[in-house]
């Protein structure tokens, strides 16, 4: 998944995008934030070589999303 931005391109991970697609309002949170933001959650997750600590990473990302921008 790539999203062009003003201030440049945030290529997400396969595995993130996945994950944000699954869940409609985490989605909808990840298209509302700032490219800062969101280029901080994909190094975040880029930095994780191990397999299940990307899985984890990347579920507590959405998780994370979900709460931090709860209505």
């Amino acid at each position: 998944m790539r999203r062009n931005e003003p201030d440049g391109e945030v290529e997400i991970p396969e595995d993130l995008a996945e994950a944000i697609r699954a869940n409609h309002e985490a989605a909808a949170i990840w298209d509302r934030l700032p490219a800062a933001h969101r280029r901080g959650h994909v190094i975040a997750i880029e930095r994780i070589a191990d397999g299940e600590a990307r899985a984890v990473r990347v579920e507590h990302t959405v998780d994370h999303l979900l709460e931090s921008h709860a209505s």
